[in-house]
């Protein structure tokens, strides 16, 4: 393989250099031919393999269209690695999509993106009728022939590597601008805080449209030389299954994931269940409830570390160490992050204020797609990000976020973040999850009301629960009203869908 490098042959000990993703890849990908790289229940690629896959696919896409962009519709499975890949080589950004939207959602991305070409499968071709012209069924492309005259691409570090659309912006999509940089910076930073090595094999469960499954679960192993299991869909039993006979290292996360897998283990009737060869789990998306946490330890004897980020941060921003950890926050900042909290007015404040955090650094985003008003709302001309989300900063690093800025209730002039609330009720023995909205009220103007979803087989008393946050909550905090529901609306990466909470009449 090392003929298709511009550089001489390479050695293990320095495939995390180059700049772009390209670089990266043709290195490890030469280095490591003969290893496994990805695999799922129906095939496996080696490394070689893989690249030669991916060259091929570059070929075919330079040849199908001159457009910037290419998306990528795909399920977990081991198709995607070669479809990112082949994107990247041809020197195009790749636009994953999300295969759960309406055709009308998708055609919104679509034509925001300015795509005429998807590489997909047949179970999504019929969403994707009369939307581009191009439709690439990836289980009918044949790697069988050998890549020949293939020049790596000109891509600068600088340049849009991954345009990946926020959920809950349907209606108006919102494409955040990845660099190769902000990427790889994200990567690097990465494998210092979790200690990730070739010898690692991650189960990806979360799907890569999103962020969080993107560049953590799929592109950080990838581009470390380790290997990636897929799994097409989370379902507990299927995971734990995949834990144990995978070989997998490393599972990240979303809590709800964490929660279900705990349930499977209970109806196991078992106490503990062996895992041998996990060594971390890694939650993100939203924040862990504490006892979730806990219990997963427990049970399974593996450190479950939480996490932060966002899309717009390519996407880590901090993380519990698996040798230094504080329940109930999302971590310390990474290495090659400045993170700081900031009123209302743009004042730093000191250590242990309450504001809104503040990100800068080489993997916030370019911007927003065709957004500049958007762009420059979120973006200082000084490079910092705002996060929308408020968090206090403790005297050693650690960041806690106390909630999200747009869902604050004020309540007779007092700030209430819902997220408070919800870790406390998610400590009750017979709380799920619980979710908490504001909804007016004519003396307070606006109070906090809170849904839940008891355990499996309790008969929760709202009663008891209303007293417990009573011993746990300032007094204006405690739920005015408490609506028990069987599920949650959530999106695919477990966040509640709390627009689509409907209090009962």
């Amino acid at each position: 393989m090392s003929d298709f490098l511009h550089t001489p042959a390479t050695k293990a000990g320095n495939m995390n250099s180059g700049s772009t993703i390209p670089e990266r890849f043709l290195r490890v990908a030469d280095a490591l031919a003969s290893k496994v790289a990805v695999s799922d229940n129906e095939k496996q690629m080696l490394y070689g393999e893989l690249l030669s896959a991916s060259i091929a696919m570059s070929g075919r896409i330079g040849d199908m269209t001159e457009r910037p962009n290419v998306g990528i519709m795909l399920p977990n499975c081991a198709g995607f690695a070669p479809a990112f890949f082949g994107t990247i080589l041809s020197g195009k950004t790749a636009v994953p999509v999300n295969y759960l939207l309406n055709p009308r959602e998708t055609g919104r991305i679509i034509a925001d993106a300015g795509l005429d070409t998807v590489l997909t499968t047949g179970l999504f071709t019929d969403a994707l009728e009369g939307l581009v012209p191009n439709v690439v069924k990836m289980e009918e492309v044949s790697f069988n022939e050998s890549p020949s005259g293939f020049t790596p691409p000109r891509v600068r570090p600088d340049d849009v590597a991954a345009l990946l659309y926020t959920s809950g912006t349907i209606y108006r999509p919102k494409g955040v601008m990845q660099t190769h940089k902000n990427i790889l910076s994200n990567i690097d930073a990465c494998l210092r805080a979790m200690r990730i090595s070739e010898d690692d094999v991650f189960l990806a469960v979360l799907p890569g449209f999103h962020t969080f499954g993107l560049t953590c679960a799929i592109l950080l192993p990838l581009l470390t030389g380790g290997r990636v299991h897929f799994i097409a869909r989370f379902a507990p039993a299927a995971v734990m299954r995949a834990l144990r006979e995978s070989g997998s290292t490393i599972f990240m996360g979303v809590p709800s994931m964490y929660k279900a897998l705990l349930k499977s283990i209970s109806d196991g009737d078992s106490a503990t269940v062996p895992l041998p060869s996990l060594r971390l789990c890694v939650s993100g998306g939203e924040a862990l409830p504490v006892e979730t946490g806990r219990e997963f330890q427990r049970k399974t004897g593996v450190p479950l570390i939480e996490g932060y980020g966002m899309t717009e941060t390519s996407p880590v921003i901090a993380l519990n160490r698996p040798d230094r950890q504080k329940w109930g926050t999302a971590g310390l900042p990474l290495d090659n992050l400045e993170v700081g909290t900031f009123d209302d007015d743009g004042n730093r404040l000191p250590p242990g204020g309450d504001g809104e955090l503040w990100v800068r650094g080489p993997s916030v985003m370019k911007g927003y797609r065709n957004l500049p008003e958007e762009t420059a709302e979120i973006l200082t001309d000084d490079g910092w990000l705002k996060t929308g989300d408020m968090c206090v900063i403790d005297e050693d690093g650690f960041i806690k976020i106390t909630g999200r800025k747009k869902e604050m209730i004020i309540s007779a002039g007092k700030n209430i973040y819902p997220v408070e609330i919800e870790r406390t009720l998610e400590e009750h023995a017979q709380v799920f999850e619980a979710a908490v909205i504001g909804v007016a009220d004519e003396v307070r103007g606006e109070v906090p009301m809170a849904f839940v979803v008891p355990m499996p087989g309790t008969d929760l008393d709202r009663a008891s629960l209303t007293a417990f946050c009573r011993e746990k909550l300032s007094a204006f905090k405690v739920p005015k009203k408490i609506q028990v529901v069987k599920e949650m609306p959530h999106t695919l990466t477990g966040k509640v869908l709390k627009r689509e909470l409907r209090p009962e009449a």
